[in-house]
């Protein structure tokens, strides 16, 4: 009988630390953000010279990595041309669609886009827009084209928190796109 009691205790114990441990807050886990899926990205030229003529691409992949292939636009822009441009980034696998932008926007300390141009590529492109410490956001762009080319823009998305840079390889890539371009 002493036996099956100490059992009965040491079990009661014992369930006694699980249901601690698991109903314990893990501190580790308040600094985590969930990540964002990023289904859509939209790029909108505005020709500078006539701020009527805007013209949007977009990549989308709404069911995200793995699923059905994205679609991709391909961008096609004036030779000699000046242009303001603005990206949108969206989770449309949600109804309705989450706008992520506004909150790249308010957390651009710890976020940076980065625009690559192919190797032949007469584009060249310059932030608009800076975070808290002076180091570029990429929400706003401005990009002038020179010679007719066909190239590529690969748009990336770092998550940098604490260790923001302005290098392409720090942190984490929230989403990298490439787009074929033309300049006609």
């Amino acid at each position: 009988m002493n036996k099956v009691f100490r059992l009965f205790l040491l079990s009661c114990l014992l369930l006694t630390q699980l249901l601690y441990t698991s109903c314990k807050k893990n501190n580790d886990d308040v600094d985590e953000e969930e990540q964002e899926l990023i289904t859509t990205v939209t790029l909108q030229f505005t020709n500078m010279a006539t701020p009527d003529f805007v013209q949007s691409y977009s990549f989308k992949d709404i069911d995200g990595a793995g699923g059905s292939s994205p679609t991709i636009d391909t961008i096609r822009l004036d030779a000699i041309t000046a242009y303001n441009m603005l990206i949108k980034v969206l989770d449309e696998s949600k109804n309705p669609a989450v706008d992520i932008t506004a909150e790249i926007g308010q957390e651009k300390n710890d976020h940076q886009f980065f625009y690559t141009f192919g190797s032949a590529s007469s584009i060249s492109s310059s932030y608009q827009d800076v975070d808290a410490n002076g180091l570029p956001v990429g929400l706003v762009m401005q990009c002038t084209t020179q010679n007719p080319t066909a190239t590529t823009l690969t748009v990336t998305l770092k998550h940098q928190p604490g260790i923001k840079n302005n290098s392409i390889n720090t942190g984490e890539t929230d989403i990298a796109v490439t787009f074929p371009v033309v300049v006609e």
